[in-house]
């Protein structure tokens, strides 16, 4: 794309009245036009725009800039897709900018063309016994229309046979999986949820059961196509983001219901991760447009992991992070539809990840001694990576209160952590050298479990959970007949699906434990691996846990 040609024929085009009226109300003062703040919820008017000198400024929150600046701080993105945004609304055709070479763009928009087309066939199949599930939901006619909620028809060529595509490009874009027999609808007999980019582009669908059926998984998403990255995608995200603004926080929750309900009620600034667990690239998304975020996840042991899990990675990136805390088997869905006040209570009474964990520590710990173990495996490694020191104080008080300690203890602790860590971080880049392709890693195993879903594997009950537990990445736990099991089910069902062994072999997370063997077996190693030529590293690991344990055993009077 020429950059300067697009940015200059929109200049020719519109002002910078024009684009911000899209989002806030102006009104003419002198020779500036002023307004409410599409960055706060202030009252009184505080932004003014200077059409002749083309700039903004904004005195509640003490930032200004150009028409493009505007676009990228209310919509979250890049200048390259500013450009887009408001070329689109002053309807620019920035194809003729772009380069010859432009099929890639074409080949985005043919797959965007296909799911709509579908989406149209989708909102056609709804039926009583779907509404009537929906309704159960809270779910009614008016909200189905808005989220253009639709059904899979129990077909398995319902799209090849009603879409005016070929195959291989309805299976490009994600609807039809192909199997040397034939094909089959993805989703087929699931409620389909569109999956609209914060652009408002449709890149993909989820589809949900609504009927019990424990061999299937409740949900199923798009896989990863040009439109659709899962780990960069969230879910309503184009509803919710000026309301993000409004509220200057972000809700994030895990499911699509959950994100329905929510912007039935006062808080429409909600979201959802699809397909996937929170990721730094949902976050940093999220960042750009309100540092502040609360997590509202289920309240079972699983939700609890994977709130810590985002929550660790939020205080990484320094946000200002808090947690919702839901009673045990609800998510934000039920609470809602339950009562409206009750949800507003809770987002009212967020908690920080410390005080939320230590009301859980203090809940379900023996005695003190087991409560402060608890505490310096689970929170003591939060406190250190804080980087706010007036949030760190807090949490140190926190701490102090809740132990029956001093506040120079818990530092102490803290710092003795972040010695163990950096000892850690400096072990891993002597002996791991490709320790960062944990993400690369990690993506392997979803496409993996992705993999065992899309040929619809029948796999037993314990299966099933070891694989939830294998893409979520959590300490297997488990018995060696479970195991066996696992290994028998899927290398049987598999043999097909290649694995790349040398993200594994040099990966830290996966160096010492069972999942390293299953995944070598599953991709066709039928040996378990040797692990004799690591045992100079397994004498260092071992010598590394060893002053961990040290390390854990003294007290915090010490």
């Amino acid at each position: 794309m020429n950059i300067d040609a697009v940015k200059e024929e929109i200049l020719s085009r519109t002002n910078i009245i024009d684009i911000i009226s899209y989002y806030t109300k102006l009104k003419p003062d002198g020779n500036k036009y002023k307004g409410l703040s599409p960055f706060s919820s202030e009252k009184t008017p505080s932004f003014y725009a200077s059409p002749d000198k083309g700039v903004y400024y904004c005195f509640s929150t003490h930032q200004g800039g150009d028409m493009f600046t505007f676009v990228q701080k209310m919509e979250g993105v890049d200048f390259i897709k500013s450009l887009e945004i408001i070329s689109q609304k002053v309807g620019i055709d920035i194809t003729k900018f772009e380069n010859k070479n432009t099929d890639y763009n074409k080949n985005k928009k043919h797959l965007s063309d296909i799911l709509e087309s579908a989406l149209i066939l989708y909102k056609k199949q709804l039926n009583e016994k779907v509404n009537t599930y929906l309704e159960n939901r809270g779910i009614n006619t008016s909200i189905v229309e808005k989220w253009e909620i639709g059904f899979a028809p129990n077909l398995f060529n319902y799209c090849t046979d009603n879409l005016n595509y070929t195959k291989e490009s309805i299976a490009m874009s994600g609807l039809i999986c192909l199997k040397d027999t034939g094909t089959y609808d993805r989703f087929k007999n699931r409620i389909v949820f569109p999956l609209r980019d914060s652009n408002n582009v449709l890149v993909g669908f989820a589809g949900r059961i609504y009927e019990e059926n424990k061999k299937q998984s409740k949900y199923i998403n798009s896989p990863e196509t040009d439109l659709y990255h899962k780990s960069r995608f969230l879910y309503g995200l184009c509803k919710a983001k000026t309301h993000i603004k409004k509220h200057d926080f972000s809700i994030l929750t895990e499911g699509y219901l959950d994100v329905v309900m929510a912007h039935e009620t006062k808080f429409q600034n909600t979201v959802a991760c699809s397909g996937t667990g929170v990721t730094k690239d949902h976050l940093k998304i999220l960042k750009n447009i309100s540092n502040k975020i609360i997590i509202a996840f289920d309240g079972d042991a699983s939700g609890i992991l994977a709130t810590i899990k985002a929550a660790k990675m939020s205080l990484e990136m320094s946000m200002d992070v808090k947690v919702l805390d839901l009673e045990n088997g609800k998510d934000p869905a039920d609470i809602i539809l339950k009562d409206k006040e009750i949800w507003y209570e809770k987002i009212k009474k967020a908690k920080t990840i410390v005080e939320f964990l230590l009301q859980k520590i203090q809940a379900k710990s023996k005695n003190e001694t087991d409560m402060i173990a608890q505490v310096q495996e689970h929170i003591i490694p939060l406190i250190s990576i804080t980087e706010n020191d007036m949030l760190k104080e807090k949490y140190i008080q926190s701490v102090s209160l809740c132990c029956n300690v001093s506040c120079d203890s818990v530092k102490k602790r803290i710092s003795l952590y972040s010695n163990v860590d950096e000892y850690e971080r400096n072990f891993s880049r002597n002996n791991l050298k490709k320790d960062s392709n944990d993400d690369k890693l990690h993506e392997q195993i979803n496409q993996f479990v992705d993999y065992a879903r899309e040929k619809q594997i029948s796999l037993s009950k314990n299966t099933n959970k070891l694989l939830e537990e294998l893409k979520e990445c959590k300490p297997l736990v488990c018995k060696k007949s479970k195991i066996s099991e696992f290994i028998f089910e899927i290398s049987n069902s598999t043999n097909n699906f290649n694995i790349d062994l040398e993200i594994f072999k040099n990966s830290k997370r996966f160096l010492f434990n069972h999942y390293k063997k299953i995944l070598l077996h599953i991709s066709g190693e039928k040996d378990w691996v040797d692990l004799s030529k690591l045992d100079n590293l397994n004498k260092e690991w071992e010598n590394m846990q060893k002053k961990l344990q040290k390390l854990n055993k003294l007290s915090y009077n010490d």
